[in-house]
């Protein structure tokens, strides 16, 4: 049977951590391991973890970034099928014995992708985002693919498809603009996991690096002598811009919308 390593990163994550773990720990699938990459925090995060015991693997990071951590937790799995899910993010119940049972009936998919639910701090669903057919084009303009919902057999890490640790917020989005051309992924319409939308999440608190990376990688992957202006100019424009609505974004107005008014004003700017 096709085994799992989950992968989850915290590092000042504790509000949300436990769950996290046990939605993890709890799926019926037996086959599985849950891998935590602990960066160094202040609150109790690492005492959380901790606490689960040899129920998971823990490993203590120096803090380089997200994306470092990630590749961390891929050296340290075993597992056929690669996961990551953040510490503040939950699976469905049944997760992995649903992504189990589609590798098993399309053996030829190394990657796969399903449905996401948007979930605010206070466990209200928002909405489920659909799993849209892979399109580098749509994927150069944003990333609709989430990475809590995206599931990875190890042989494509063992090919070199890591995380670019360059990159503190995209690097998911670069990964699949990297694996789509060459390796399909199978698209599921399962609905696999809980994404928490919240003030600390990077989609909130990282608004103006985000859209810098998101500019450097269209500029990257769609046009090499645009990439080019932009190294030069040490990207002076998409600064101001990214600036000018992060500054938007932390306004009173802003906070003062219902969480759903502020999802879709952020997809909005993105696409």
């Amino acid at each position: 049977m096709i085994s799992f390593s989950v992968v989850t990163c915290v590092k000042n994550g504790a509000r949300y951590l436990e769950r996290s773990l046990q939605s993890t720990l709890k799926q019926a699938y037996p086959h599985k391991e849950l891998i935590v990459v602990y960066g160094e925090s202040t609150d109790n995060s690492l005492d959380i973890a901790q606490s689960f015991g040899k129920r998971l693997t823990l490993i203590r990071d120096p803090g380089l970034g997200i994306s470092h951590a990630m590749n961390v937790g891929i050296a340290h799995a075993h597992g056929d099928v690669i996961a990551f899910l953040h510490s503040d993010d939950m699976f469905f119940p049944d997760t992995l014995a649903q992504v189990a049972r589609a590798f098993e009936a399309h053996p030829e998919a190394l990657w796969l992708y399903g449905r996401a639910a948007f979930m605010d701090a206070y466990d209200n669903v928002m909405d489920i985002h659909p799993a849209l057919p892979f399109s580098f084009k749509k994927m150069l303009r944003y990333n609709y693919i989430y990475h809590q919902a995206t599931f990875m057999k190890r042989t494509l890490f063992e090919q070199g498809f890591i995380f670019d640790e360059t990159l503190k917020v995209r690097m998911d989005q670069d990964l699949w603009l990297r694996l789509g051309p060459t390796h399909a992924p199978l698209v599921v319409q399962e609905t696999y996991c809980y994404h928490r939308i919240h003030g600390q999440s990077a989609s909130f608190s990282q608004i103006s690096k985000s859209n810098q990376e998101g500019w450097y990688l269209r500029a990257k992957y769609g046009n090499p002598q645009f990439k080019d202006r932009l190294d030069h100019h040490a990207w002076i424009v998409p600064k101001v811009i990214c600036t000018t609505w992060a500054a938007r974004l932390k306004s009173k107005i802003w906070h003062r919308l219902p969480p759903q008014l502020r999802w879709k004003a952020l997809r909005t700017q993105e696409s």
